[in-house]
């Protein structure tokens, strides 16, 4: 699901210009994978709204010990339950001037027993963010 409000990628209905991103787009994160009890069928456009407070507690009861979640430039990424809400929060605004390295609470999860996981689940959840950011979702 995409994450709304303000600072985010997307605020309200309105998507942004990857020229807004001043994180970087592989900086922010577009979408999450929400626990059961906040998902919704994918044929609905439904988001998470941004809890700046509590970050994680927006997603929703998260199975396992990961978020798993795609970034602005496409990478599917697993983030730790525990990740610190600061860093979280930073992953999920676009510009609020943030700096998040390499091995600092996110990791890679294209795994070839991973990746047609991502793909299947995640499809879906990328055109909506792609139309979104072009403009073209009603």
């Amino acid at each position: 699901m995409m994450v709304v409000g303000d600072g985010t990628a997307y605020e309200g209905k309105k998507g942004f210009p990857t020229r807004e991103f001043t994180d970087g787009v592989s900086n922010t994160i577009l979408v999450v994978r929400a626990g059961g009890d906040k998902a919704v069928p994918w044929t609905k456009t439904d988001d998470l709204p941004f809890q700046p407070d509590d970050p994680v507690a927006a997603f929703g009861n998260i199975q396992g010990n990961y978020i798993l979640v795609v970034m602005g430039n496409g990478n599917a990424r697993r983030i730790p339950k525990d990740i610190a809400p600061e860093k979280l929060r930073a992953m999920l605004t676009r510009n609020g001037g943030e700096t998040i390295t390499d091995g600092e609470s996110r990791e890679l999860i294209l795994q070839r027993d991973h990746a047609q996981f991502v793909v299947n689940r995640l499809h879906g959840l990328l055109v909506d963010s792609i139309e979104l950011l072009a403009g073209t979702r009603n």
